[in-house]
């Protein structure tokens, strides 16, 4: 169901590259979302992943009604925030869009201006579907709610294609905003459907597990700062650049997140409950050999795809995005962003997996910590890479942050929670000088900069599979009491 949504989501991409270009359109509709989409990641889903370990043990320890209780609790909490958030950001909108648009001309400014205020609504809205989606799968309906989010892309296209010629670019924010609206109304019927009872008004009978959410729900946001801090900055930054920065950024990132995205949601559905089973069994040593194994297999896998994205950005653009608007030039200057976003492949699955690995840990601390130095780190390697390269320099700053943030990671893992030998690292530190080697020698052509990339992933993969083990399939087969 993800698939088939994340392929509808590539056709509307599609499709904006061909009427729109890699252009000052495009660039406004990015920044324009790109503060909903904050807010959205950081308070809708840190509530929905506070929510669910609690929500789950309620509801088997005290009964459905106490879940409900719980459930419309957070609710109400959430809609409160988020309204909030949504009042302010539209009252202040201009200073924020100033802090992430601070290249854009006055007319261009105005623009997004326009077109963040059309979207504002997000906030609530997919702040509320983030949460109403995790208790969903807590019941065991994945495929539903994985699947209803493809009416945001269908409703974008219709609408776009209705109105494109009145509306221009507004056609894409309105659309967006439908969609959204239907795929709450979807999620709320399918709540109703399944006798999960919302409550917006409070009921006299309380329940003191919402201290727990809330106290988990602070922890949590430093961890969605993680993930979507660096792409607000990416993005403020290169609208300093040329006209099109902002957009050859996106499209560019686009089949790299593309792929993560499904890997991300692997690692959170299947992978973690198998450890969060070994860790409350105190089976730490079957946890340690089961990490370093599937640590193996994630980076040599991952390397896979490094290369398919490295040797042939400018073919999988051209495929994806060439013609109409979107220029010859348009697709040489988002190749090479593509080339450069490739190399944070492994750093970003890994990384991602060890921070709930760390939040399981309860060490969520460090994880506000980490995140807090990969803002500061991509400010100043954006700033050092972006003078030589341009945009394509932000997204080898994106890679980078990812590795060393990995590392760090992996760190508090061992220093903390003994659950991996420090050697785990070391396709990563194979990996780390090997590019940086491979730039300093710079070799001329596509042949030797991808033989050169070769060496170096089978060197860091032969370092990482060495480490887990030689059959790194014994992670699937090797589970508690034999378990697959």
């Amino acid at each position: 169901m993800a698939l088939i949504v994340k392929l509808i989501s590539l056709a509307k991409e599609m499709v904006l590259a061909r009427v729109f270009g890699a252009g000052e359109l495009i660039d406004a509709f990015l920044i324009a979302m790109i503060i909903p989409s904050l807010f959205v990641n950081v308070i809708g889903g840190s509530f929905g992943a506070a929510l669910i370990p609690t929500y789950i043990r309620v509801r088997e320890k005290e009964g459905d009604e106490s879940a409900d209780i719980l459930f419309s609790s957070v609710i109400r909490a959430s809609l409160v925030l988020m309204l909030i958030i949504s009042l302010i950001l539209y009252a202040f909108s201009p200073l924020f869009l100033r802090l992430a648009a601070w290249g854009f001309e006055a007319e261009q400014f105005e623009l997004t201006l326009g077109l963040m205020r059309i979207l504002i609504p997000l906030i609530v809205l997919s702040g509320l579907i983030n949460i109403f989606s995790s208790v969903l799968n807590s019941h065991g309906k994945f495929a539903f709610a994985a699947l209803v989010p493809g009416t945001v892309p269908v409703f974008a296209l219709a609408v776009l294609f209705l109105f494109h010629e009145k509306a221009g670019i507004a056609a894409l924010a309105w659309g967006t905003l439908a969609g959204t609206l239907m795929n709450f109304i979807l999620l709320l019927i399918a709540l109703k459907k399944r006798n999960i009872s919302l409550r917006l008004l409070p009921v006299k009978k309380g329940n003191g597990e919402f201290n727990t959410v809330i106290r988990q729900f602070w922890p949590m946001v430093g961890a969605g700062i993680l993930t979507s801090g660096a792409l607000v900055i990416d993005n403020s930054m290169a609208s300093t650049l040329h006209t099109g920065a902002v957009s050859a950024l996106g499209f560019g990132g686009r089949p790299v997140f593309f792929l993560i995205s499904f890997v991300a949601g692997a690692l959170g559905t299947a992978v973690i409950p198998f450890f969060a089973q070994m860790m409350a069994r105190d089976e730490s040593k079957e946890l340690k050999g089961s990490f370093t194994r599937f640590f193996a297999f994630a980076f040599s896998i991952s390397m896979i795809f490094l290369l398919l994205f490295y040797l042939f950005p400018n073919l999988i653009i051209r495929i994806l995005y060439q013609g109409g608007q979107f220029s010859i030039s348009d697709t040489l200057t988002v190749s090479r962003v593509l080339r450069f976003y490739s190399l944070m492949i492994p750093g970003y699955i890994v990384g991602m997996f060890c921070v709930r690995i760390v939040s399981s840990l309860r060490k969520n601390l460090y994880i506000f910590l980490i995140s807090l130095f990969n803002l500061s780190f991509n400010v100043v390697l954006n700033l050092i890479f972006m003078k030589r390269m341009g945009v394509s320099g932000i997204a080898l700053s994106t890679a980078f942050v990812y590795f060393f943030s990995t590392l760090l990671l992996l760190w508090v893992l061992n220093s903390k929670g003994q659950l991996l030998s420090w050697r785990v690292a070391a396709s990563i530190l194979v990996w780390l000088p090997g590019v940086l080697l491979l730039f300093a020698l710079r070799p001329s052509g596509i042949l030797w900069s991808g033989i050169g990339l070769i060496i170096v992933s089978i060197g860091s993969s032969y370092a990482s599979l060495r480490v887990g083990g030689s059959d790194p399939v014994l992670f699937i087969k090797g589970g508690p009491n034999g378990s697959e």
